[in-house]
């Protein structure tokens, strides 16, 4: 009945000159010069206000739910742009364990974590990215409670390294009120679609800027969540080449170590080839030495025979 009445009945000045003979105008020119030209003016001074107020009900209603859906577009955002990701890298399936018992139902870790890298305590587990998601499409929680062992060692045979992901955003209320507020927003556009016909002249172009408000309100929601998806991935790669270029760090320490050890045997090699050498120059001056020496003997040792044998003939 309201939107019949306000439908039909306009204020005096907003009513075109064309109204019909039900209309406030003509009723006002009809009983101009009555005598109950002034209850009359009363009475259509009553409707007037009454219309006025309704429309400017329907405009702060409209004004209110542009302000809700940009205060939750701003809240969702902040939580995006504050949100802290931690990367721990897991190549043993000893350790998997040691992370699930930590994990309170709603996967949120109970006390921090020292692994690759220091997750603190209140850090939330991230389902919907990364190995997590891979080992379960579903995305739910009680099955991931109850595969998170198995399924996970599982993906650790197959890829060597797991990577979880930890994030401070673990109050999920701004992406529930962002929800709230677009539910309410839709639902004041369809009302405003019917207070169109009833306020023509406000409510029309407040119904424009809520079809732009609502299109644009799903376009930054939509870049929000990929924005943040972006962040966790590159966060991600962030902490997974940190690990590389550590691991690789201490692969080239390492293989210096080897070098100088291999230089260092190196030249343990060549102190002892050149010991070697020498003791078997010195062999070989030894045995020219004793040579000579068996050979004066020999010659001395004749010398005397010869001696011998001679006297023994004179004799």
């Amino acid at each position: 009945e309201l939107f019949h009445f306000f439908q039909h009945v306009r204020p005096e000045d907003m009513e075109v000159s064309t109204g019909g003979e039900k209309s406030i105008m003509w009723i006002s020119k009809a009983y101009r010069h009555s005598t109950e030209a002034a209850e009359v003016q009363k009475v259509l001074k009553e409707f007037a206000d009454a219309y006025r107020r309704a429309e400017r009900y329907w405009v702060d209603c409209v004004d209110r739910a542009m302000k809700m859906l940009d205060q939750a577009l701003k809240d969702l955002e902040d939580v995006v742009d504050k949100e802290d990701v931690g990367v721990v890298m897991i190549s043993n399936k000893d350790e998997l364990p040691k992370i699930y018992q930590l994990l309170t139902s709603t996967l949120v870790l109970t006390k921090e974590y020292a692994g690759t890298e220091l997750v603190p305590q209140g850090r939330k587990l991230i389902i919907d990215q990364g190995d997590v998601a891979e080992a379960f499409p579903g995305g739910q929680v009680a099955d991931i409670r109850r595969g998170f062992v198995r399924e996970l060692t599982k993906k650790l045979q197959q890829k060597k390294v797991l990577r979880l992901l930890f994030t401070s955003n673990v109050d999920d209320s701004k992406d529930k009120e962002m929800g709230q507020a677009t539910k309410e927003f839709e639902k004041m556009l369809r009302a405003v679609k019917k207070a169109c016909v009833c306020f023509p002249d406000s409510m029309k172009e407040k119904l424009d800027a809520l079809n732009e408000k609502h299109i644009d309100s799903k376009l930054r929601t939509k870049d929000q969540k990929a924005r943040q998806k972006l962040h966790i991935q590159e966060v991600e790669l962030q902490k997974a080449m940190m690990v590389a270029d550590a691991n690789l760090q201490k692969a080239e320490t390492k293989m210096k170590a080897v070098e100088r050890q291999n230089d260092e045997l190196k030249d343990k090699q060549i102190r002892i080839e050149q010991k070697l050498a020498n003791l078997r120059a010195q062999q070989q001056q030894e045995k020219a030495r004793l040579q000579e020496d068996m050979e004066d003997m020999q010659r001395e040792l004749k010398a005397n025979l010869d001696d011998f044998f001679k006297k023994t003939d004179d004799k």
